[in-house]
């Protein structure tokens, strides 16, 4: 089969043949249908050796964890899929048997393999995958709509447990979960909707999804000044940019008894300056989220782009062949567009 696969720790790729994957027991084997580029592909893409060390086990290895495509084979022991299935993965691979699988948290699992991060993923016309962390997608759903459940899922828990209804809302990082964010938080009610990003192409989409108000960080870098000045404070900021500077912004922007959800990936340590005012006397509650819940999100997920009402065709903006993955990563790395597709049959 033909895959893009990590060689060393430099920047790129390469397209190589390699050996179709051995079924194991508990496994399935994926025919990959549609399969979409994560900002933690680019930064193995360019090996930003902070992310990629300590995560990445063994070289070489095949990237990309979202994606969709049909069951080809399935082990002897596998239960619930079967050949011929439209299936999406789930990145998160728990062990099932440690202290957080067993109290229901399997997507904190202490023993977690990641597919498509230290286990070869779906940047490849197959891919194999445990049975556990694969999931049936419904027929209405196309093969791009299926890969995109893995990344909604990111933003489905946050929005979900804020309960947005009404509420003043600030999604930080305008990309593809961004993107989703401020789409869902624009479903489920929210009153008012700031989106803050570099990119002025990312805050016109964002204000196509449902944004009432763009900050455009790189003209107003201190926009907490600017989120007071048209607010009696935000209810909930939604961090999806990773930046440091943006998080503290946001946190200081919070109402008393506001909530902040950390979902970007800081390339920083986090410091909070008097941290008394700024959390423990106005009350804040800041929470991480990791993934989605298994099962539980993508059912939400499934339902909310069956519904029709978040615009796939905005958030996907740009489709390569499998063999084209420099001219994918390339634009993904000018910050062009949104969401980017790899679509492994349009590949000789």
């Amino acid at each position: 089969m033909k895959a893009v696969v990590k060689t060393s720790k430099t920047k790129g790729f390469q397209y190589l043949d390699m050996d179709l994957p051995t079924v194991g027991n508990e496994d399935v084997l994926i025919k990959v249908k549609a399969a979409a580029i994560c900002g933690s592909d680019m930064n193995f893409y360019m090996w930003n050796t902070a992310f990629c060390e300590g995560l990445v086990k063994n070289l070489p290895f095949i990237p990309g964890h979202e994606c969709s495509g049909e069951v080809v084979a399935a082990g002897s022991y596998t239960t619930r899929i079967r050949i011929g299935d439209r299936v999406a993965v789930e990145t998160h691979i728990p062990c099932g048997n440690c202290r957080q699988c067993m109290d229901g948290r399997p997507h904190t699992c202490l023993n977690m393999r990641l597919f498509g991060h230290n286990v070869n993923g779906c940047f490849a016309e197959y891919t194999l995958v445990k049975e556990s962390a694969v999931r049936r997608i419904p027929d209405g759903l196309s093969w791009e709509a299926g890969a995109m459940l893995e990344p909604l899922g990111v933003v489905v828990r946050p929005v979900f447990d804020a309960d947005v209804g009404m509420s003043t809302v600030c999604v930080t990082g305008c990309g593809p979960i961004g993107q989703f964010a401020v789409a869902l938080a624009s479903l489920l009610g929210a009153g008012r909707i700031f989106a803050a990003d570099i990119n002025p192409e990312r805050l016109k989409l964002a204000k196509e999804m449902g944004a009432t108000d763009l900050i455009n960080v790189t003209e107003t870098p201190d926009f907490g000044d600017f989120l007071m000045s048209q607010t009696e404070g935000l209810d909930i900021l939604i961090e999806a940019s990773g930046s440091v500077k943006s998080f503290t912004e946001g946190l200081r922007s919070l109402c008393f008894g506001g909530k902040a959800y950390l979902i970007g990936n800081p390339k920083e340590p986090v410091v909070i300056e008097n941290p008394m005012r700024m959390i423990t006397q106005k009350e804040i509650v800041i929470k991480g989220s990791w993934g989605r819940e298994l099962f539980k999100t993508w059912e939400k997920s499934e339902n909310i782009l069956l519904s029709g009402k978040i615009n796939l065709d905005k958030i996907i903006t740009h489709r390569f062949a499998l063999h084209d993955f420099e001219k994918a990563f390339e634009t993904a790395k000018r910050g062009e567009g949104c969401k980017i597709m790899l679509l492994p049959e349009e590949s000789p």
